[in-house]
């Protein structure tokens, strides 16, 4: 049940990315007042690409440190 919900949301989440060609930030903070629910309890149903694409998506708008890619020598 909760990884449907998860395929769901996230997929609402891409499909809205792209028909109105916003962020995914900005995407996920429209569902959730289309849906009147709180941001913190929907990052559980959100898919690892789509925490991804939000945390460049902030760390180019500095909301978030970025981070430094180390090579492992």
């Amino acid at each position: 049940m909760i990884i449907d919900l998860k395929n769901k949301f996230s997929r609402s989440v891409e499909l809205y990315v792209e028909k109105w060609q916003v962020s995914y930030m900005d995407a996920v903070l429209t569902l959730c007042e289309e849906y009147n629910v709180e941001p913190e309890a929907v990052v559980k149903h959100l898919s690892k690409p789509i925490l991804e694409k939000i945390k460049v998506e902030g760390q180019s708008l500095n909301f978030l440190p970025k981070t430094k890619t180390k090579l492992p020598f």
